[in-house]
């Protein structure tokens, strides 16, 4: 959205475009409505509430990508447990057993 905001005539009209592409905005867009909240027209809150709402999931995503090919490779033990922790933070939701056999097979 930043490549085209220029393109719209003002901040509602951005936050419009914004809320009618990607998944996952429409629930959330009802729980503001459902909140109270009548007009969602100043692009900066909206985009800073959008991040706040939907960062977690990018950053859960991303770790599960990463944590499903990290391999130890040319590093110290040392610092594959502390990269595969770091990605294992963003992954609460995974059962141990599972972070304990991706932890392993990426060992050498």
């Amino acid at each position: 959205m930043e490549h085209y905001g220029g393109m719209y005539p003002d901040d509602a009209a951005h936050v419009h475009a914004v809320a009618s592409n990607p998944k996952g905005i429409s629930g959330w867009l009802v729980s503001l409505h459902d909140a109270g909240v009548r007009r969602v027209d100043d692009l900066d809150a909206f985009m800073q509430n959008l991040q706040g709402q939907f960062e977690d999931s990018i950053a859960a995503r991303h770790a599960e990508s990463c944590i499903c090919t990290l391999k130890q490779g040319k590093w110290l033990v040392a610092d594959y447990i502390q990269e595969f922790c770091s990605l294992a933070s963003h992954l609460s939701n995974w059962p141990k057993c599972m972070l304990v056999s991706y932890f392993q097979g990426g060992l050498n």
